[in-house]
């Protein structure tokens, strides 16, 4: 757009005080939709002391949507040793009986909670997500969805968020009500799938990264087409950072 001034997307800024051990990311997706469902949860550690830390990790599945429960669907604990001044990436694969699948039909989703604790026990960091327990894959030239054969209808939204005066800064960093009114567009037309529009963003490469849509994205049960980081339009490739 003309308008060079539209502002930032700044409602997911926070500060965090933590400790000098901490998690710094938590990933998960499930390996299979079997029963029981095997869940891989990857933990980024971070030690910032000049001595290793030694501990425990601790990560308990609760089933979160629709329907909220306090007691986990499954559990696991592990030993960790960091080494001082280093990263550490810990990866555990967690069986879950008994999965509420997540299907456009029926979103289920789940809560993953992930627990530092220090030789003693003493809470040190915890971190928590919230995931689907879903397969995509692609097998005889058929998309499939848990394994299942699957077809996308939905529809690619632009961005072109009224009124004129807003539509440069709403194109990137629209409100929350305009993001949840294009979602359910999607399920008002029998859609389960809504592309990511990627415009409005020339001549460097890149794409909208607004955690709001795949949050609300999960709730109402819609998939999502979202080009990467990498994603040209108009621009050379050779400005991509490949690392």
């Amino acid at each position: 757009p003309h308008d060079r001034h539209i502002g930032w997307f700044a409602g997911r800024m926070t500060l965090d005080l933590t400790s000098d051990v901490y998690i710094r990311q938590v990933f998960c997706h499930a390996l299979d939709t079997a029963d029981p469902a095997h869940v891989r949860v990857r933990v980024e550690l971070k030690n910032d002391r000049v001595r290793p830390f030694g501990g425990h990790l601790a990560v308990r599945l609760y089933p979160w949507f629709p329907d909220e429960t306090a007691r986990p669907a499954a559990s696991a604990e592990m030993a960790v040793m960091v080494r001082a001044c280093s990263p550490a990436d810990i990866v555990q694969d967690i069986a879950v009986p008994s999965p509420q699948l997540w299907t456009s039909a029926r979103p289920n989703l789940y809560r993953v909670e992930v627990a530092l604790l220090d030789s003693a026990g003493k809470p040190v960091d915890d971190e928590t997500v919230t995931t689907g327990i879903r397969t995509v894959s692609q097998h005889g030239g058929v998309f499939r969805f848990n394994g299942e054969p699957e077809m996308l209808n939905g529809a690619q939204i632009m961005g072109f968020r009224m009124p004129m005066d807003k539509n440069a800064t709403w194109n990137r960093c629209a409100p929350a009500e305009w993001l949840m009114k294009e979602l359910l567009m999607i399920p008002k037309m029998n859609g389960n799938v809504l592309r990511v529009h990627v415009h409005a963003w020339a001549p460097e490469h890149g794409n909208i990264n607004d955690p709001r849509i795949p949050e609300m994205a999960d709730q109402l049960g819609v998939m999502l087409i979202w080009g990467t980081t990498a994603w040209i339009r108009t621009d050379e490739p050779w400005n991509i950072d490949f690392e």
